[in-house]
């Protein structure tokens, strides 16, 4: 993880943004560093509740744990209560 963003920091500058330190707490960090881009934000206060909200998201994500990753798609949905597929509109409408 420290060289995903050792490569971010030197590509991009780390965490300019909420969604870096979101993504950085999702993943499992223990805290961000966020002085430079409070200070240099075009409205600092803003940008400051910004990261403070993406943090808690981040961090709630990390701790409720993500769905497994699969290579395929499955159906969340149930599947009682579905409209048959052999019925026509006609009938549906009567």
């Amino acid at each position: 993880m420290l060289a995903f963003f050792r490569e971010l920091a030197q590509r991009y500058g780390l965490f300019a943004t909420s969604s870096d330190a979101a993504l950085a707490m999702e993943l499992g960090c223990d805290g961000v560093l966020l002085n430079t881009a409070l200070s240099d934000a075009e409205q600092p206060i803003l940008m400051a509740h910004s990261m403070r909200m993406a943090i808690d998201a981040g961090r709630a994500a990390y701790r409720a744990g993500r769905m497994p990753v699969r290579g395929y798609a499955k159906s969340s949905s149930p599947q009682q209560g579905l409209i048959d597929k052999n019925i026509s509109a006609i009938t549906m409408m009567v």
